[in-house]
């Protein structure tokens, strides 16, 4: 992540941490977060609640003793 400009860096860490939270590594944006992050340097329109919804449904998720991403949204949203 290092040879990123600034800008990149930035987004690169509100995908990591806020739209597409993840555990482990954060040095390698692979998959959605990879194409997500291009998107918003080019200024490409991306659908953010269809990303949020396909990335709560994905399999990965349903592993056991995996934690809710958005716990904070979801629990606004049952208000």
């Amino acid at each position: 992540m290092n040879y990123y400009t600034l800008t990149a860096q930035v987004l690169t860490k509100i995908v990591f941490y806020n739209l597409l939270p993840k555990s482990g590594e954060y040095s390698h944006a692979r998959g959605s977060a990879s194409l997500l992050i291009y998107c918003l340097l080019k200024g490409i329109r991306v659908n953010i609640p269809k990303l949020i919804i396909d990335y709560m449904a994905s399999e990965h998720l349903l592993i056991p003793n995996r934690y809710l991403p958005f716990g904070m949204l979801i629990t606004h949203l049952l208000k």
